[in-house]
Protein backbone atom coordinates (compact mmCIF):
# COMPACT_ATOMS: atom_id res chain seq x y z
CA UNK A 1 0.00 0.00 0.00
CA UNK A 2 1.32 3.41 -0.97
CA UNK A 3 1.96 5.75 1.97
CA UNK A 4 0.16 9.10 1.86
CA UNK A 5 2.35 12.20 1.83
CA UNK A 6 2.41 14.57 4.80
CA UNK A 7 2.93 17.65 2.62
CA UNK A 8 1.16 18.69 -0.53
CA UNK A 9 1.91 21.69 -2.74
CA UNK A 10 -0.11 23.12 -5.62
CA UNK A 11 0.58 26.15 -7.76
CA UNK A 12 -1.99 28.93 -7.84
CA UNK A 13 -1.09 32.10 -9.70
CA UNK A 14 -4.05 34.27 -8.75
CA UNK A 15 -7.02 34.67 -6.45
CA UNK A 16 -9.43 33.82 -9.24
CA UNK A 17 -12.13 31.80 -7.47
CA UNK A 18 -12.04 28.86 -9.90
CA UNK A 19 -8.24 28.72 -9.92
CA UNK A 20 -8.12 28.72 -6.11
CA UNK A 21 -10.75 25.96 -5.92
CA UNK A 22 -8.81 23.83 -8.43
CA UNK A 23 -5.52 24.34 -6.55
CA UNK A 24 -7.20 23.45 -3.24
CA UNK A 25 -8.66 20.29 -4.76
CA UNK A 26 -5.19 19.33 -6.03
CA UNK A 27 -3.68 20.09 -2.60
CA UNK A 28 -6.16 17.86 -0.80
CA UNK A 29 -6.16 15.01 -3.32
CA UNK A 30 -3.57 12.89 -1.43
CA UNK A 31 -5.95 12.74 1.55
CA UNK A 32 -9.17 12.29 -0.45
CA UNK A 33 -10.28 15.84 0.31
CA UNK A 34 -11.45 16.95 3.72
CA UNK A 35 -13.79 14.05 4.44
CA UNK A 36 -11.65 12.82 7.32
CA UNK A 37 -12.16 16.12 9.17
CA UNK A 38 -15.79 16.68 8.35
CA UNK A 39 -18.96 14.67 7.95
CA UNK A 40 -22.67 14.97 8.59
CA UNK A 41 -23.37 16.17 12.12
CA UNK A 42 -19.76 17.25 12.72
CA UNK A 43 -18.62 20.72 13.71
CA UNK A 44 -15.33 21.97 12.30
CA UNK A 45 -13.41 25.09 13.33
CA UNK A 46 -11.11 26.68 10.73
CA UNK A 47 -8.42 28.79 12.36
CA UNK A 48 -7.50 31.73 10.14
CA UNK A 49 -4.42 33.93 10.21
CA UNK A 50 -5.78 37.46 10.65
CA UNK A 51 -2.86 39.37 12.05
CA UNK A 52 -4.29 42.86 11.62
CA UNK A 53 -6.99 44.93 9.96
CA UNK A 54 -5.63 44.90 6.41
CA UNK A 55 -7.20 44.54 3.00
CA UNK A 56 -6.76 41.17 1.28
CA UNK A 57 -4.39 42.77 -1.26
CA UNK A 58 -1.84 43.47 1.50
CA UNK A 59 -0.95 39.75 1.60
CA UNK A 60 -0.57 39.59 5.38
CA UNK A 61 -3.75 37.69 6.30
CA UNK A 62 -5.58 34.61 5.07
CA UNK A 63 -7.25 35.66 1.82
CA UNK A 64 -11.08 35.61 1.79
CA UNK A 65 -11.22 33.77 -1.58
CA UNK A 66 -9.02 31.01 -0.14
CA UNK A 67 -11.05 30.93 3.09
CA UNK A 68 -14.29 30.60 1.14
CA UNK A 69 -12.87 27.72 -0.93
CA UNK A 70 -11.80 25.80 2.20
CA UNK A 71 -15.16 26.43 3.90
CA UNK A 72 -17.05 25.14 0.86
CA UNK A 73 -14.83 22.04 0.73
CA UNK A 74 -15.59 21.28 4.41
CA UNK A 75 -19.30 21.99 3.91
CA UNK A 76 -19.37 19.43 1.08
CA UNK A 77 -18.61 16.79 3.73
CA UNK A 78 -21.83 17.75 5.55
CA UNK A 79 -20.08 19.43 8.49
CA UNK A 80 -21.12 22.69 10.12
CA UNK A 81 -18.27 25.20 9.77
CA UNK A 82 -17.08 27.75 12.30
CA UNK A 83 -14.17 30.02 11.45
CA UNK A 84 -12.19 32.86 12.93
CA UNK A 85 -9.09 33.89 14.79
CA UNK A 86 -8.10 35.56 18.03
CA UNK A 87 -6.39 38.62 16.55
CA UNK A 88 -4.97 41.00 19.09
CA UNK A 89 -4.89 38.34 21.79
CA UNK A 90 -7.33 39.06 24.60
CA UNK A 91 -8.20 42.60 23.46
CA UNK A 92 -11.98 42.61 23.34
CA UNK A 93 -13.48 44.08 20.17
CA UNK A 94 -10.39 43.81 17.99
CA UNK A 95 -11.77 40.92 15.93
CA UNK A 96 -14.84 42.85 14.76
CA UNK A 97 -12.74 45.48 12.98
CA UNK A 98 -10.24 42.98 11.63
CA UNK A 99 -12.93 40.62 10.28
CA UNK A 100 -14.60 43.47 8.41
CA UNK A 101 -11.39 44.86 6.89
CA UNK A 102 -10.10 41.39 5.91
CA UNK A 103 -13.34 40.49 4.11
CA UNK A 104 -14.42 37.71 6.46
CA UNK A 105 -17.93 39.08 7.09
CA UNK A 106 -18.58 38.71 3.36
CA UNK A 107 -17.21 35.13 3.45
CA UNK A 108 -19.69 34.29 6.23
CA UNK A 109 -22.50 35.88 4.22
CA UNK A 110 -21.53 33.99 1.04
CA UNK A 111 -21.12 30.57 2.68
CA UNK A 112 -23.48 30.56 5.66
CA UNK A 113 -20.54 29.48 7.84
CA UNK A 114 -20.30 30.75 11.42
CA UNK A 115 -17.76 33.56 11.77
CA UNK A 116 -16.98 33.63 15.48
CA UNK A 117 -15.28 36.14 17.74
CA UNK A 118 -13.46 33.76 20.03
CA UNK A 119 -12.96 36.37 22.76
CA UNK A 120 -16.76 36.39 23.31
CA UNK A 121 -16.77 32.80 24.60
CA UNK A 122 -14.36 33.16 27.50
CA UNK A 123 -11.17 31.21 28.09
CA UNK A 124 -10.03 28.10 29.88
CA UNK A 125 -6.63 27.47 31.45
CA UNK A 126 -4.82 24.44 30.10
CA UNK A 127 -1.75 23.24 32.00
CA UNK A 128 1.49 22.52 30.16
CA UNK A 129 2.92 19.81 32.44
CA UNK A 130 6.42 19.73 30.98
CA UNK A 131 6.64 23.44 30.22
CA UNK A 132 9.99 25.00 31.08
CA UNK A 133 8.95 28.68 31.17
CA UNK A 134 5.28 28.55 30.25
CA UNK A 135 3.25 26.39 32.62
CA UNK A 136 -0.23 27.07 31.25
CA UNK A 137 -2.04 28.53 28.26
CA UNK A 138 -5.49 30.07 27.85
CA UNK A 139 -7.66 28.67 25.06
CA UNK A 140 -11.10 29.82 23.87
CA UNK A 141 -13.90 27.76 25.45
CA UNK A 142 -15.73 27.53 22.12
CA UNK A 143 -13.01 25.19 20.86
CA UNK A 144 -13.77 22.84 23.76
CA UNK A 145 -17.45 22.80 22.76
CA UNK A 146 -16.65 22.02 19.15
CA UNK A 147 -14.08 19.40 20.16
CA UNK A 148 -16.46 17.72 22.60
CA UNK A 149 -19.22 17.35 20.01
CA UNK A 150 -17.15 16.44 16.99
CA UNK A 151 -13.72 16.80 15.48
CA UNK A 152 -11.89 20.10 15.41
CA UNK A 153 -9.71 20.94 12.45
CA UNK A 154 -7.25 23.04 14.40
CA UNK A 155 -4.65 23.33 11.69
CA UNK A 156 -5.98 25.45 8.86
CA UNK A 157 -4.65 24.63 5.41
CA UNK A 158 -1.81 27.09 4.93
CA UNK A 159 -2.55 30.03 2.69
CA UNK A 160 0.78 30.03 0.89
CA UNK A 161 -0.36 31.95 -2.17
CA UNK A 162 0.54 35.30 -0.58
CA UNK A 163 4.06 34.15 0.21
CA UNK A 164 4.63 32.97 -3.35
CA UNK A 165 3.13 36.07 -4.93
CA UNK A 166 5.09 38.41 -2.63
CA UNK A 167 8.45 37.10 -3.87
Amino acid sequence: MKEKPIVSIARCNSYDKEEVEEALEELLEPWDGLSQWGGKGKKVFLKLNLLLAASPDSACTTHPIFTEAVIRAVQKTGAEVFFGDLPGGFHIGTAKTIYEKCGMNKVAENTGANLVRLENFGFRERPIPDGKKMKLIHTPKLLDEIQNHSRTLQAFVADCFDSVNAQ
